[in-house]
């Protein structure tokens, strides 16, 4: 009789976790409705990240050459940084953006967003975590005409050209 009873509460107990279970995937159904995850594009990623980019440690390197020439020469490093514009979660991002310098700038052959196509032109690839907080530097040079002005190297009106985006946004 007591085993009896003992597995009679025992398989109550499994049901009823069973039951607890099925409640919590609903829940999650129910907010999924809610929230759906929001597909990105070149037009939409602005909407949920902001795109920061500061020229840092910018150096005059300028010097006179074998020839007794003037020669301008400067070195900085871009920061890019990406942070989330709303609440919310970012899963599998991937973004190809491309950031054009100044004249007289280019990106230092070093540099893995370097392309020799088109050295002013700093090419990003960003596989953006989760949280949508992202940073990375750049290495770029300058030299001959660095007008209209060496200490920076991106302008006031540059943009950041969003070439591919993959991923989805889901808000919290």
């Amino acid at each position: 009789m007591k085993k009896v009873l003992a597995l009679l509460l025992a398989l109550s107990l499994v049901f009823a976790l069973c039951a607890c279970g099925g409640e919590a995937e609903e829940k999650k159904e129910e907010e999924s409705k809610k929230n759906p995850a929001i597909k990105l594009t070149s037009y939409t990623v602005p909407d949920y990240l902001a795109f920061n980019v500061t020229p840092k440690d910018v150096k005059d390197e300028s010097y006179v050459d074998y020839f007794n020439r003037y020669q301008n020469a400067a070195s900085s490093t871009l920061e890019l940084k990406l942070y989330p514009t709303q609440a919310g979660s970012f899963s599998q991002v991937k973004i190809t953006a491309e950031i054009t310098l100044q004249k007289g700038w280019r990106v230092d052959s070093s540099d893995p967003g370097y392309s020799e196509d088109n050295e002013n032109v700093l090419t990003v690839n960003i596989v953006l975590p989760a949280s949508g907080e992202y940073t990375e530097t750049h290495k770029i040079v300058a030299g001959g005409d660095l007008e209209p002005a060496f200490d920076d190297p991106i302008g006031s009106n540059f943009k950041v050209k969003i070439v591919s985006v993959e991923g989805t946004f889901t808000k919290s």
